[in-house]
């Protein structure tokens, strides 16, 4: 059986996407696996959105964890910071219940210029990724740190390399 598979994102709970619109595109295409990135304004539960994907013959092999305001693994605010920790453990959950392993997670939120290279930004990170880490081992889930555009933090894939390889 080959390991190489096509999967797409698909998104879930916003007005201008129709998920089963979606998923019978997808199948027409031969996709049976997908991400799936989630409306975080919407209660949206992992068995009615995987009820879905059944009904389709889809699989959920990953969830794009949320981001945004309120989801800034790289933040110097401690209590901050440990929130996140705790909404992301949350979506290793959710990854596990829609039958999938993988989360991805953004580093950061928002374009803060050269405060991506701020030593207290990149410890805060790293001390994230280190919980992250502990979260994967105790859920079987893989939580991956995704790069990002210049300016905002995990524009510099060299720094994620180093703390996963430190981590890991």
């Amino acid at each position: 059986m080959s390991r190489l598979r096509l999967v797409s994102a698909i998104g879930w709970g916003f007005s201008t996407w129709n998920e089963e619109d979606q998923l019978r595109m997808l199948t027409e295409f031969g996709i049976h696996h997908v991400q799936i990135f989630r409306n975080r304004e919407k209660h949206l539960s992992a068995a009615d959105i995987r009820r879905k994907l059944d009904d389709f013959g889809v699989r959920a092999v990953s969830l794009h964890a949320f981001f945004g305001t309120g989801w800034d693994a790289s933040s110097i605010e401690e209590l901050e910071r440990q929130q996140v920790v705790d909404g992301l453990r949350g979506e290793a959950d959710f990854v596990r219940e829609l039958g999938g392993d993988l989360v991805v997670v953004h580093p950061g939120v928002d374009d803060i210029g050269a405060e991506t290279r701020s030593p207290r930004r990149i410890s805060a990170l790293r001390r994230t990724s280190e919980a992250l880490a502990r979260i994967g081992e105790a859920t079987g889930v893989t939580m991956a740190l995704e790069n990002l555009q210049s300016g905002q933090m995990g524009d510099d894939m060299a720094l994620l390399r180093t703390i996963v390889d430190e981590i890991d």
